[in-house]
């Protein structure tokens, strides 16, 4: 009994602290938490049951108390196959940013005070709090993103490593989680005896097992630029993409792109009287210089334009500050947009500029690496801005009113800037169009080309038949670069074109080329845009868009069983193309059908917790010529809601971007696309080159 009670003392006496193993690691703390600087290399195998199952190499760099630089490199083999991950987050010591990798990741980032002080405990003790932010499925669901607490710490004398005299500490260590929760671990670490900083760790952590190497230098003669998100080739890009979006808006309205950035802001004198030109022009002020006070270039290589700005030294190549900023630009798809009555003027004129408005909040977003906080940052420099535009990114003195003379409605929230008109102007849907407005913007729609442009083509078109093969190459790529207005030209040489290689290049022209695509449906729909910041959706508007994904999914499940099983009983062996509704009858899915065929009860509260609508798709654009959906596959005269071989479907968010920022499109093929098509739903799948250029497939 005695012998008992003194056992069970002794378990209840607390583990001491060795008293030169806690200077050691305490000394460690103290050095780099001081330290004005510090720069640090570490690479980790991890093993799971005496399996390696990853690595990750790291790359730390931290100065002051709020900048600093990490970047990761994660490989997993526990997923199937090989993974890997690069991550890269940058702290300006005003803000945290993800550089490099999946926004998703996270929900959001660390402040950069409360990070750097997670980064310097994890040179002390562990780098696993680190590798949460690039895979944060590999400890548990919740993560880990708080420095781990030290126990009790002895010496576990001294060993050699790499070649250094090194002494070891041994000690519990305490990793923390999201949710509070704890997990205890054992350290054992290799101390540089001479430097006194770690260089080998090993961490327990039930089974898993993380042997670290880490190289430290203390108060490194790190570079202010390091820290920087500013800069002026970054801002010599974000102007270049500026322009771009007023090429491009130039090119949708006028049907051709500009022979100079001066048209942008000057009315073309050869400009047909029946295309619309807008008030302010395709640019929100004067022309703009790049950050070395020269022109932007507008060039043409290949039959490809692209906009320019050759960098610090003014000249071709070169290396960072010198390396030349290209900004490739897509030829137009559609033909010309008119404003036959006083209501479309003006409707475009708000479009345009609420456009361009946009585009100079993007531009500051990828010059400052955020978003403005209210309108005034976009026209006058504040004190922490090291770079600036020339003019700003809407001159100073600009009214932004709309043309029926209210101002533009300018809201900045913490995820998203949003601009808008006032409700009662903000929709204009093609439905609402009077038969001579949709016939009159029909007819300026129609592609054409000038006289001196008919000429260029037709010279690239004789050189098709040239007898060197590099000129009928060149020809060939320069036609391309023209896009679709140019098919009518094809078509009439096709007609009267003999020679047998000619004819082949032509057809392969015409087929690569995006089909023409009338610009003034694409400009109709809300008076209302959103920039978000840095693609970083929260947690419900990415549960939605899930959720909407893999319900389109499940539609072509339900698609394949409506077929195979003839369930209208036609004999048939169709697709159902009518609505949504009609082919999921009974289920929630059919309540969030937003154009049924046939009323549908609304199926309670529970179907429109997702947040989105769905909606069959009317026209397939990928075929030649394009494939309406909607078929009366019987030849009997029914209704067309059938089709033996294709469908299409849309879900877009219920009210963007409060349930949803992207919408999806899915047909047969059972591949979901995206994009951020500002809540508007499409009529039709799109041609293969609009697919490729403006859609993102969900992995």
């Amino acid at each position: 009994m005695v012998k008992w009670l003194v056992a069970t003392s002794l378990l209840l006496v607390p583990v001491q602290d060795d008293p030169a193993a806690k200077a050691l690691h305490d000394g460690m703390r103290e050095r780099i938490d001081r330290a004005a600087s510090l720069r640090a290399e570490f690479a980790v195998v991890l093993e799971r049951k005496g399996q390696e199952f990853g690595s990750c190499r790291g790359v730390l760099k931290l100065k002051d108390g709020d900048r600093w630089s990490l970047e990761l490199a994660l490989v997993r083999r526990d997923l199937g196959e090989e993974e890997r991950h690069a991550v890269a987050y940058h702290s300006d010591g005003r803000r945290t940013r993800l550089m490099e990798g999946l926004p998703e990741l996270r929900d959001e980032l660390l402040k950069p005070k409360e990070f750097a002080l997670l980064l310097r405990r994890s040179c002390v003790d562990t780098v696993l709090p680190l590798l949460h932010f690039a895979d944060p499925r590999l400890l548990e669901r919740d993560g880990v993103d708080r420095p781990s607490e030290p126990g009790a710490f002895r010496s576990g004398g001294r060993e050699k490593v790499a070649g250094r005299d090194a002494e070891v500490l041994e000690y519990p260590l305490k990793v923390s989680s999201k949710l509070g929760t704890w997990k205890d671990g054992a350290l054992k670490g290799w101390v540089d005896r001479e430097k006194k900083l770690p260089v080998q760790r090993v961490l327990r952590l039930d089974e898993l097992v993380l042997m670290e190497t880490i190289s430290l230098e203390l108060d490194a003669d790190l570079p202010d630029g390091d820290f920087s998100f500013q800069s002026r080739h970054r801002l010599a890009r974000a102007q270049a993409t500026q322009l771009a979006e007023s090429v491009r808006l130039f090119g949708r309205h006028v049907g051709r792109p500009p022979d100079s950035l001066e048209d942008l802001a000057r009315k073309p004198a050869d400009l047909d009287p029946d295309i619309f030109w807008p008030r302010g022009g395709f640019l929100p002020g004067p022309l703009a210089r790049d950050p070395w006070e020269r022109p932007f270039g507008l060039i043409v290589r290949a039959g490809r334009r692209s906009i320019v700005c050759l960098g610090a030294d003014g000249r071709e190549g070169g290396k960072g500050e010198d390396e030349d900023v290209v900004v490739e630009l897509s030829p137009p798809t559609g033909g010309a947009i008119g404003a036959p009555t006083e209501r479309l003027a003006k409707f475009f004129d708000a479009r345009i500029e609420l456009q361009l408005l946009m585009a100079a909040v993007k531009a500051y977003q990828e010059t400052y690496g955020e978003l403005p906080r209210e309108e005034k940052e976009l026209r006058a420099r504040e004190p922490w801005m090291t770079v600036w535009p020339d003019g700003g990114w809407i001159p100073a003195g600009k009214d932004l009113r709309d043309p029926w003379g209210d101002p533009y409605r300018f809201v900045c929230a913490e995820h998203h800037v949003r601009a808008h008109v006032e409700d009662a102007k903000a929709v204009l849907q093609p439905e609402e169009l009077t038969e001579e407005e949709r016939r009159r913007l029909e007819e300026t729609g129609q592609p054409r080309v000038r006289a001196a442009d008919r000429d260029a083509v037709a010279v690239l078109l004789d050189r098709l038949g040239d007898d060197d093969y590099d000129v009928r190459e060149k020809a060939q790529t320069e036609l391309r670069g023209w896009g679709p207005v140019i098919l009518s030209m094809l078509e009439q040489r096709l007609k009267r074109e003999t020679d047998r290689e000619i004819v082949y290049r032509l057809h392969a022209l015409r087929k690569s080329l995006p089909k023409h695509q009338p610009g003034w449906i694409s400009e109709l729909g809300r008076l209302r845009w959103f920039v978000f910041g840095e693609n970083l959706r929260p947690q419900n508007i990415r549960r939605n868009e899930f959720l909407a994904s893999v319900s389109l999914r499940r539609l072509c499940d339900e698609q394949a069983d409506y077929r195979s099983k003839d369930r209208d009983g036609n004999g048939i062996h169709d697709f159902w193309t009518g609505d949504v509704a009609g082919l999921v009858k009974g289920k929630a899915l059919a309540a969030l059908d937003a154009a049924p065929l046939e009323p549908v009860e609304d199926a309670a509260k529970q179907a429109r917790r997702n947040g989105y609508w769905y909606r069959v798709l009317r026209k397939d654009n990928s075929t030649a010529p394009p494939e309406e959906y909607q078929l009366d596959t019987g030849g009997q005269g029914g209704p067309k809601t059938f089709n033996r071989n294709r469908f299409g479907y849309v879900s877009y968010p219920m009210e963007y971007p409060v349930t949803g920022v992207r919408t999806f499109i899915i047909n047969e093929g059972r591949m979901v696309f995206w994009k951020d098509n500002q809540g508007e739903p499409v009529e039709a799948w799109p041609d293969e080159a609009t697919l490729k250029r403006e859609w993102i497939p969900v992995n």
